[in-house]
């Protein structure tokens, strides 16, 4: 079963009563998804004892041919590792986003669907900051 929120999540919402968690079910996956996403892409491999592979490689070390080529590979261990840590989303797809904004920050569309209800969409805006921090909005 995969559960809407994360462990800790769910304890903390069980002082609300059953229709009140209920009703909220939907804006409380998303936000939960939302915020496990933040925590997971500020995380650096090797960092997690128990989880070597938890996190986002140190992207410090690509060194593609061209910057399309760093670009793709970034996109894919950000594909990769939402795909293996936040099984509640689902057809997870990364792209690197060319339009204007901060020339110093690199920024990435994330678009999937919940697992539990895949006619339900999500796109976050992802942008990683020179000094490696990824913000993760709605």
């Amino acid at each position: 079963m995969i559960y809407q929120e994360r462990l800790l999540q769910r304890i903390k919402h069980q002082e609300h009563a059953p229709s009140e968690r209920a009703s909220g079910n939907l804006a409380l996956e998303t936000a939960s998804i939302l915020e496990h996403l933040r925590r997971l892409l500020n995380t650096r491999q090797g960092s997690v004892p128990i989880r070597p592979d938890y996190g986002i490689p140190d992207f410090s070390h690509l060194g593609g041919d061209t910057f399309t080529d760093t670009a793709l590979e970034m996109q894919r261990s950000i594909r990769l590792v939402i795909e293996a840590f936040e099984p509640r989303l689902a057809r997870v797809q990364v792209a690197f986003d060319t339009r204007g904004g901060e020339r110093s920050h690199l920024r990435f569309r994330i678009t999937g669907v919940l697992a539990k209800d895949e006619r339900v969409p999500l796109a976050l805006d992802t942008t990683l900051a020179p000094g490696g921090r990824f913000n993760v909005s709605p």
